[in-house]
């Protein structure tokens, strides 16, 4: 009968052209947009319904005139994309496009819309380290802020001002906060004194910032031979989300260069797992809840009595994502309409409604919401009993946690006729154009 039902409404619906409440149905993709001062971007948000829609913008939560800001920002025709023409940083703010049709209102998601930016290392003197061969060394690297992060590498200064690429191998490395990390030195290091420096690259920037100079001095002829230690590690305590990829990372010092084996304390490792960085790094990519527990790193050569280890604890938490997102709903007079809106993540998700784009609670003196046909049974559900032609409208619900949110945006639509009095013809029957 369902079925039968909305049939008879794709039918209706096409032969009529009957009314019908808002859809935004092209929007970004990505919640964070950048730009660059002087080139221009754009936030995209394109909707149908009928009538057609008018759009409406807010900016940090105040409604914005895209055509009150010169020629700088433009509205695109027929559409709700704004382009910012010469973008200033002015311009950043957390933006929101609604469409309009006196149907309802139908809203995007949020965008943060941020100008890029990398600054400069801080302004430091060349610094001189003094090491006995066969001993460790650490080389810090404080990259400087970046929108988007950037990228860390390390590079030795040539004297005529070009860059080479330190070579990585299991011996030295760079650890995942950037540090340039030697497990033992050897006298090939001082690289005939020239100086490494890190290097922050901002590839959607184009532009990169180089790091103080650092100036490597090994003493001694004979390599002293050390035991494998711990140099750096990640955290004991780690967590990810899940979809995302788990890296942990080992670094050992010791002469002879260690070996770093690893192993998972219960279970095995999962086919999605990979040693990087010459075995000192473990990434597994898609993570799932079944890569949650405990996992060992450990360094041994031949100078180490025992091996030296490092056991991580690893939890998986995860975003909000959907278990049964809501519906579009198109019902006739007299009928009732349902809205699910269920998630699930770690922590558990917490549920915010909105109609057309006002939050639920904000319309308690509304009759037309809170009546005696209005029903919020709990966070997952709500709805409208004794359908009426007024009750045509947009409904969002966003499902949010600590580590992020969703949000669906879905119409009521009511239509000028009661299918419980009409025939319902058999569906064999019904040819539409």
């Amino acid at each position: 009968m369902l079925q039968r039902t909305a049939i008879y409404l794709l039918f209706l619906s096409t032969v009529f052209a009957v009314n019908r409440p808002p859809k935004i149905y092209m929007q970004p993709t990505d919640r964070e947009i950048y730009y660059k001062p002087g080139e221009s971007v754009e936030i995209l948000c394109i909707a149908n319904g009928i009538p057609k829609p008018e759009y409406i913008w807010r900016r940090n939560g105040v409604v914005y005139n895209p055509s009150g800001q010169g020629d700088r920002v433009v509205q695109l025709p027929n559409q709700g994309t704004i382009v910012f023409n010469k973008p200033e940083d002015k311009d950043e703010g957390i933006f929101q496009c609604f469409a309009d049709n006196g149907y309802g209102i139908s809203a995007s998601v949020k965008i943060n819309l941020r100008e890029a930016k990398l600054k400069k290392f801080a302004d430091e003197p060349s610094q001189t380290h003094i090491v006995f061969a066969g001993e460790d060394l650490t080389l810090p690297c404080y990259p400087p802020q970046s929108y988007p992060p950037a990228d860390v590498y390390w590079v030795i200064k040539e004297p005529d001002g070009r860059r080479q690429d330190v070579n990585f191998d299991k011996r030295v490395s760079m650890d995942i906060e950037g540090r340039l990390r030697f497990t033992n030195v050897l006298g090939s290091d001082m690289v005939g004194g020239r100086a490494y420096s890190c290097m922050a690259v901002n590839y959607f920037m184009r532009d990169s910032a180089i790091g103080p100079e650092h100036v490597v001095t090994v003493f001694g002829s004979t390599e002293r031979k050390l035991p494998a230690t711990e140099l750096w590690t990640s955290p004991r305590y780690q967590f990810f989300l899940k979809g995302g990829t788990l890296r942990l990372k080992c670094i050992f010092a010791g002469n002879p260069t260690p070996e770093v084996h690893w192993k998972k304390l219960e279970g095995k490792f999962p086919d999605r797992a990979k040693f990087k960085s010459f075995g000192q790094e473990l990434q597994i990519t898609d993570v799932r809840e079944s890569d949650a527990g405990q996992y060992e790193c450990m360094g041994l050569n031949s100078e180490s009595t025992q091996r030296a280890t490092k056991v991580f604890d690893v939890r998986i938490k995860a975003a909000p994502f959907w278990v049964e997102e809501p519906q579009d709903v198109e019902a006739s007079i007299n009928q009732t309409a349902t809205f699910i809106c269920k998630a699930d993540g770690d922590p558990k998700p917490n549920y915010a409604w909105y109609i057309n784009g006002v939050p639920l609670e904000d319309r308690q003196n509304k009759p037309r919401i809170y009546n005696n046909r209005f029903y919020k049974k709990d966070a997952n559900n709500i709805t409208l009993t004794n359908l009426t032609l007024e009750d045509h409208m947009n409904i969002q619900c966003n499902a949010s946690n600590q580590h992020g949110y969703i949000f669906s945006d879905v119409y009521l639509n009511v239509l000028d006729w009661d299918i419980s009095s009409m025939q319902i013809p058999d569906k064999k029957k019904i040819r539409v154009a």
